[in-house]
């Protein structure tokens, strides 16, 4: 298993970006997992839109509250992607708030739960952070544990001020390695000035156009491939180059798995 952690500022389309990067390697013949850690608004009915019928039974509430997790328990709830035999997605469903549903995450039950991911054969698990970290042990478990990181902000001063913040204390952090994240650019209006912001945030590995199609087809519950309007392609073409990236680092570490 490859860990990965998509995270960055508020509303600046984490979950999207996990969405997109899911369905490219997917395309690939890859079996991928989307965990949300989402605490304060329930992820599956945004990934799987179309999926109806989720109850408490399917929910990621109950794994995070006991440090006794087994294969079964988890299997549950992991909800395939009605597109694609490739992608199963993880989290809290319609209705729930997280602490008040089931009470705050430990870090113990959190900590079981990747443990048991690892055993999974999931080659990649994609986990949708939480914007602010210091409120989800999920979240700060994915930013210690993950081999690669996405940060994704938005390219305005909201998102600079938010990567100010935040990293001015996980930059410090022992376990935290920020080190690995690749800095996405994904701009939420058409006007986003990004000359400005790249020399603001001092450049970015990624820049994502504004794309209708996109947030059309992820309202829908579509896979984010095929997409055929000029900013939709654009933005298949930069995630298609980010999913080489992503393998390219998951056949390093499995390399050097190998030789321990």
């Amino acid at each position: 298993m490859f860990l990965m952690a998509s995270w960055g500022s508020s509303g600046a389309g984490k979950t999207t970006v996990a969405m997109a990067l899911a369905s490219a390697l997917a395309h690939r013949k890859k079996d991928v997992l989307i965990l949300s850690s989402e605490m304060r608004t329930p992820e599956l009915p945004v990934l799987l839109p179309t999926v109806t019928g989720l109850t408490g039974n399917h929910s990621i509430g109950p794994l995070l509250t006991t440090s006794e997790l087994t294969e079964a328990a988890l299997k549950d709830r992991m909800i395939g992607h009605p597109k694609s035999s490739h992608i199963f997605c993880m989290g809290f469903v319609s209705g729930e708030t997280a602490a008040m549903t089931y009470g705050p995450p430990t870090r113990a039950a959190v900590t079981s739960l990747f443990q048991l991911l690892g055993q999974t054969p999931f080659q990649y698990v994609i986990v949708d952070c939480d914007s602010n970290p210091l409120y989800d042990q999920t979240t700060l478990a994915a930013l210690e544990y993950a081999q690669l990181g996405l940060s994704v902000l938005t390219p305005d001063t909201r998102g600079y001020e938010f990567q100010k913040a935040q990293l001015g204390w996980l930059g410090n952090s022992d376990v935290c390695h920020m080190d690995k994240f690749i800095r996405i650019a994904n701009p939420i209006f058409s006007h986003t000035p990004i000359k400005d912001a790249q020399a603001l945030f001092g450049g970015f590995a990624y820049t994502l156009p504004f794309s209708p199609q996109v947030a059309e087809k992820m309202m829908a519950g579509e896979l984010l491939t095929g997409l055929d309007t000029t900013s939709g392609a654009v933005f298949e073409r930069q995630i298609s180059r980010l999913a080489d990236q992503v393998e390219e680092e998951a056949n390093h570490a499995n390399s050097i798995r190998k030789n321990e």
